[in-house]
Order: C-alpha cells, then sequence, then structure tokens
C-alpha cells in the first residue's frame, strides 16, 4: 500500500478550501449576500479533529478576505 503524502505547508487545505470558497462567493452573486449569509452552505468533513482545526484557522484567514463565515 502506497501512501501519498505532502509536506505540512504545501497548501493541501487550501487546495479545496478555495475553490470552495470561490463557488460561495460565485452563489452569493445569484441569490444575493444577505439571503446566502444565513444558511450553512459547504460541510467539510475530516478524518479527526486535528484536521477540523486546521481547516477551520485556515479557513477562518481565507474568508476574511472575501467576506464569508467559518
Amino acid at each position: 500500500l502506497h501512501h501519498i503524502t505532502s509536506p505540512t505547508g504545501s497548501g493541501k487545505t487550501l487546495s479545496y478550501l478555495l475553490p470552495t470558497l470561490s463557488q460561495l462567493k460565485k452563489d452569493e452573486e445569484g441569490v444575493g449576500m444577505l439571503t446566502a449569509a444565513h444558511r450553512p452552505r459547504a460541510i467539510i468533513l475530516t478524518a479527526n479533529k486535528e484536521l477540523v482545526l486546521q481547516c477551520r484557522n485556515v479557513g477562518k484567514q481565507v474568508s476574511h478576505h472575501c467576506k464569508l463565515r467559518v
């Protein structure tokens, strides 16, 4: 069994967060920001709590710039 890994800090988390955030911003254009802001629109599942915390922290840093809430 071969494992595919990348070093810490290589952008694995951003590789799926950025397209997700981009799509959420595009969706806001269609329904309006106020309507979109009051409901969950994406769920990211991870294998363990450490990855949850990492995704949340990276997501908060990035989402601040595009005015989305994590």
